[in-house]
């Protein structure tokens, strides 16, 4: 099969990968999401200590070819903006724990990393495409949701209108 076949039929999988077609979203702009995981470092991350930075869940995966093509901008995201108070919290719908594992390691990324394999977050947070994010300002409330290619506009606002304190 030519390559750009391949990577055509890659880019429609991520996004088509829906859940169930009776998922709706839990989580929208304005509402204030709760969550907890362990994190495939073993820890116990919960979205409420996060209160006062700027966190940005990042719905994604290893097999996703767009999400993979985002990863350099998420890394470059983190360096600019962590130190300012940004936290960033990946969700990964891998089902290959290993996978996750050697991309984590391999790419060097810093971040807490959920192993959602059963799907139970992204249902929750109405997920049915990757890469998909959510901006969470300072206060617990969703400010963005969308595709990470407007995360630069998302981040400025973010920034200007809720600095972390």
């Amino acid at each position: 099969m030519p390559r750009f076949l391949l990577i055509g039929l890659a880019i429609v999988l991520c996004l088509s990968c829906n859940r169930s077609e009776h998922d709706t979203s839990n989580v929208s702009v304005g509402s204030q999401p709760s969550l907890e995981f362990q994190s495939t470092a073993g820890q116990t991350i919960k979205l409420d200590s996060y209160r006062g930075k700027i966190v940005l869940i990042d719905f994604w995966a290893t097999w996703c070819g767009p999400c993979m093509a985002e990863l350099p901008n998420m890394l470059a995201t983190e360096k600019t903006y962590g130190p300012r108070g940004l936290q960033i919290l990946g969700i990964s719908l891998d089902r290959d724990a290993n996978a996750l594992a050697r991309v984590v390691r391999d790419k060097n990324i810093p971040w807490p990393q959920h192993l959602d394999e059963n799907g139970d977050v992204s249902r929750r947070f109405g997920v049915d495409s990757i890469p998909r994010c959510f901006l969470i300002g300072t206060d617990g409330a969703v400010l963005w949701t969308g595709h990470p290619s407007d995360l630069q506009t998302q981040l400025t606002k973010a920034f200007a209108q809720h600095p972390p304190g």
